[in-house]
């Protein structure tokens, strides 16, 4: 559906039931799951940016975060590690509320001295972490799930 919403199945309504009321089981990866009856949603998707020009001395996780926050929620930061080859660029995702690509670029002020830095939008497609880390029953549940109609309302669950 977009952005943080997810769209899940079940075969009747009382698997919907069940799956609402076990919060153990979605409550790892959902901030909140509701029955859908209509409701109409906000245009949102995740934007993974890339950041090109960031000066070594300043390249850390807040600086990319903060620069990134200029353009929509921060949903997964920077992670940057003194050990990565190259400190000048990191990418962080954001929730942004348009469908153009992010092509811009902003100017980073430190001591004085103004710096140049290149946004880019990765175009690869984001997939949630937690469809790589499943147990079998829990697959079982969200194959359920995709099958039949539930909302799960916004919020997947940072980590």
């Amino acid at each position: 559906m977009g952005g943080l919403n997810l769209m899940m199945a079940f075969e009747d309504e009382s698997d919907a039931s069940e799956f609402l009321l076990n919060v153990a089981l979605w409550k790892d990866w959902f901030e909140s799951v509701d029955l859908w009856s209509g409701q109409t949603l906000a245009y949102e998707r995740i934007a993974w940016l890339k950041f090109h020009g960031v000066p070594v001395n300043l390249a850390e996780n807040k600086v990319f975060d903060d620069i990134a926050s200029f353009f929509g929620k921060v949903v997964k930061g920077s992670q940057l590690s003194p050990v990565d080859w190259d400190l000048s660029t990191s990418c962080v995702g954001v929730l942004v509320d348009v469908g153009s690509r992010v092509a811009d670029s902003v100017t980073l002020k430190w001591k004085g001295r103004k710096f140049r830095v290149w946004v880019m939008e990765e175009l690869d497609d984001w997939v949630p972490d937690c469809l790589g880390t499943l147990s079998m029953r829990k697959w079982r549940y969200l194959l359920m799930v995709l099958l039949w109609g539930i909302y799960v309302h916004k919020n997947l669950r940072r980590k």
